[in-house]
């Protein structure tokens, strides 16, 4: 195991972390992803693309210089900021290739097939490459209870929160309504569209 100059590069404070003959190294051996503390508001603030869909499927492929992304096939439901397509194909920097090598990024959050999300992305790199705004706090899980509630989790796992000048390492998941992610989220891009001069 050794740790991808590029990506760390690429990520800032977050540390890829390569893996290599199928091995995946144990939680207590990755080290966190540093992200500063954001609300809702303010993550939305800091994306390019604000979407809520579902994930049709996911593909994982090497870049060059010892960088691994996934490619995933997004139907989406809506989008909250930037072009409204019907489907997207979303790149994220880790996966693991058929080879059984690949690539882990602490504090980013992966993404299941079948899974109904909102993800809040930063601007895409020239090489196609995006990240979840704030790392873990832009992707939140879309859940439906047994009384027919959904709820929204945003889960996050070796991810260092900083705020105030203080960091503070989060394990573990924030719930809330369904309604009351999509009303913030809504009320950010009114605000966010009234700044720009309607722009989206």
């Amino acid at each position: 195991m050794r740790l991808s100059l590029s990506l760390a590069v690429l990520i800032g404070a977050a540390i890829g972390v390569l893996v290599s003959d199928g091995a995946v190294a144990s939680r207590s051996s990755v080290r966190a992803g540093t992200a500063l503390r954001m609300d809702i508001e303010e993550a939305f603030e800091r994306s390019d693309l604000v979407v809520e869909g579902r994930v049709i499927s996911s593909t994982s492929r090497a870049m060059g210089e010892g960088i691994v992304c996934t490619d995933y096939e997004l139907d989406v439901t809506r989008t909250f900021w930037g072009d409204d397509l019907p489907s997207r194909t979303i790149c994220l920097p880790g996966g693991v290739l058929a080879t059984g090598e690949g690539m882990l990024i602490p504090g980013l959050p992966g993404l299941l097939e079948g899974e109904d999300v909102v993800l809040l992305l930063g601007a895409s790199a020239s090489n196609g490459l995006r990240m979840p705004t704030g790392l873990g706090q832009g992707k939140y899980r879309l859940v439906r209870e047994a009384d027919g509630d959904r709820l929204a989790v945003r889960t996050a796992e070796d991810l260092v929160l900083i705020s105030g000048g203080r960091a503070r390492e989060v394990n573990g998941r924030d719930v809330m309504d369904y309604a009351e992610l999509v009303g913030r989220i809504e009320s950010a891009a009114q605000l966010r569209a009234a700044t720009a001069g309607g722009g989206r």
